[in-house]
């Protein structure tokens, strides 16, 4: 198995060293087991920014976005199975403390708002940790 996770796109800016790369969706998906019952279909093409050099790569290039496997499982477990750990967690808490289902339920998810909030205020140290890097497709 690879070290790292790769997605072919194409160039579509460069800007102060910041190299914005739009991910060809169909591609993406095109190995993915789930894909005919995943919604992402439905959305745009992705837009990703490496930080690289901006004399490399010209608009238009064809390039390989690749992240390091471990950083997309880390990806993973931030994104769905810690809020999906702290849901059941509150929802099993709530219970026992012989709430309500529907009390219950609501506040179990009201805890995704402080998580996600979370994921908003350490957006720059989160971007520093899931970095991407790219390279021509040849």
């Amino acid at each position: 198995m690879s070290e790292y996770i790769q997605h072919k796109g194409v160039i579509a800016a460069i800007k102060n060293g910041i190299v914005d790369v739009q991910i060809e969706q169909a591609l993406a998906c095109a190995a993915c087991h789930a894909k005919e019952a995943c919604t992402l279909l439905d959305k745009q093409d992705k837009i990703i920014e490496v930080p690289q050099p901006a004399g490399l790569f010209i608009v238009g290039d064809e390039v390989w976005v690749l992240e390091k496997r471990t950083l997309g499982m880390k990806a993973v477990l931030y994104s769905y199975v810690l809020p999906l750990f702290i849901m059941f967690l509150m929802l099993i808490m709530l219970k026992l403390m012989n709430k309500s289902d529907i009390f219950a339920g609501v506040a179990s998810l009201a805890t995704l708002i402080p998580y996600y909030m979370l994921f908003f205020i350490f957006k720059d140290r989160l971007k520093k940790t899931f970095v991407f890097t790219i390279k021509k497709v040849e």
